[in-house]
């Protein structure tokens, strides 16, 4: 079963239901209720469905997208080169709108 397909399972459509309710159908980040609402992973382990509630959020499409966005960015970021005294921020913008 591929990802796609795993996402059309009904255990996950269960998990993604509970997810959207338990955060009352907003994005966590924006606040929005209006735009299409994703249940973004915020840690895999294993199955989609076996994802523990804490490692789960709900994300509108604008900013699922910035928060994947950023996830690449950060892995191809060489930290150790760009900051000597270990202060990072991290502002996200208006790049995918």
């Amino acid at each position: 079963m591929n990802y796609s397909q795993k996402l059309r399972d009904p255990r996950w459509q269960r998990k993604r239901l509970e997810i959207l309710n338990r955060d009352n159908f907003t994005c966590r980040l924006c606040n929005d209720f209006q735009s299409t609402l994703n249940v973004h992973h915020l840690k895999y382990s294993g199955e989609p469905w076996d994802a523990d509630e804490k490692h789960l959020v709900t994300l509108c499409e604008h900013c699922h997208l910035e928060v994947e966005y950023l996830k690449i960015k950060i892995k191809d970021f060489d930290f150790n080169n760009k900051f000597s005294d270990g202060e990072i921020s991290v502002q996200i913008t208006e790049s995918v709108r």
